[in-house]
């Protein structure tokens, strides 16, 4: 995946949000995960409250993937830090937690962020769990690039893959192969991103490939999620 270049802008706390198209229900022939609801979250907002997808329940198991111009801090409490990136000026993370009701009662986590954030969530209604070290790329000089998994993954986990990428004007962003859930950019001519899901067609090494058009530097991240 990519992690988002984001750089400062001005006024606006809030650039976008969106509750998105997500992908539901769970792989045929098979009990496993299932996606409740994704969504995606930016902001140039300095402490923002990134809100959880629309219909997040006490118990679900919640991924975070968020990417931001000098550091992010999820102060949110029990989350579980599982990738941190550098990229240049642009750190990618990914956090996971089981929510609780005082959570879903809050409604969002709050962030400290650097300058400007792009965040996109997961919320798994059937709980599962890592498969592997989320695999990364990052930072890249190289467009297109692809992001290679372990030979581990099987035809029954998820595949999300998070890119983002510093830009001299407003980019257009490709992914394959999978569900491309979201793109899009911060409005200002500096980051650009891409947010996929993908259910592997066999098993074995699975590759990711992000491009954008145009390129300056990008960052990736894939997490490989199974069940249980």
């Amino acid at each position: 995946m990519k992690t988002l270049i984001l750089l400062l802008f001005s006024t606006l706390s809030v650039f976008a949000q969106d509750q998105g198209p997500g992908v539901t229900g769970a792989l045929s022939g098979v009990i496993n995960l299932t996606v409740r609801g994704t969504s995606q979250y930016a902001t140039i907002a300095s402490s923002p409250n990134v809100p959880f997808p629309a219909g997040t329940q006490a118990g679900d198991y919640v991924l975070i993937f968020g990417a931001c111009v000098y550091g992010l801090t999820n102060n949110g409490t029990g989350w579980t830090l599982v990738y941190n990136g550098p990229g240049g000026n642009v750190t990618g993370f990914v956090w996971n937690k089981n929510v609780t009701a005082g959570d879903v009662s809050t409604g969002y986590v709050n962030f400290t962020a650097g300058v400007s954030a792009i965040f996109f969530l997961v919320d798994f209604s059937v709980v599962g769990s890592i498969r592997e070290s989320p695999n990364t790329v990052g930072p890249s000089s190289a467009n297109p690039y692809t992001i290679t998994t372990s030979s581990a993954v099987l035809t029954s986990d998820m595949l999300f893959t998070m890119c983002a990428s510093r830009d001299s004007g407003a980019a257009t962003v490709t992914m394959s192969p999978g569900t491309v859930l979201y793109t899009g950019g911060d409005g200002i001519g500096y980051l650009s991103w891409g947010f996929l899901q993908y259910t592997p067609a066999s098993a074995g090494v699975q590759n990711t490939t992000c491009n954008f058009s145009p390129f300056f530097r990008q960052n990736d991240v894939t997490v490989v999620m199974r069940y249980p």
